[in-house]
């Protein structure tokens, strides 16, 4: 184990207050761009590059990156008519995300299924006031 002077010791907390001070800079400077560590959310990628899971996101339910939008909202859009341009006109999504969305669908229809059936339900009943 090697012995420090108080010297070295002042000159190495120094060094390790000067990191500090710029670690704060940067989550400063990454904050001013929204990003906040504190609310840094676990991430599951898929297959799909504009869709993500986090079980702290809708549950899990597939969203779609940096909007919030579930991909069943966007097949919900599908099934009452919109057309593409609707869809990009309603919300701020790019094509390839739409279409990425709908890709997620078709590759895991029963899956995104159940979530609409379950938000289907889910209303009725507060529709209706009946409890669960």
């Amino acid at each position: 184990m090697e012995t420090m002077t108080l010297e070295q010791m002042s000159d190495e907390l120094k060094s390790l207050r000067e990191v500090v001070a710029d670690l704060r800079d940067e989550v400063r400077r990454l904050a001013r761009y929204g990003f906040h560590p504190e609310r840094a959310q676990i991430e599951s990628p898929t297959a799909h590059p504009h869709i993500y899971t986090s079980p702290e996101m809708h549950n899990g339910r597939p969203t779609i990156r940096g909007t919030g939008i579930q991909v069943q909202t966007i097949v919900g859009c599908v099934r009452v008519g919109y057309s593409i341009e609707e869809i990009l006109e309603g919300y701020p999504l790019t094509r390839a995300q739409v279409y990425d969305a709908l890709s997620y669908y078709y590759d895991h229809k029963e899956e995104v299924d159940k979530y609409i059936q379950a938000n289907e339900e889910a209303l009725w009943r507060a529709e209706h006031r009946v409890s669960t």
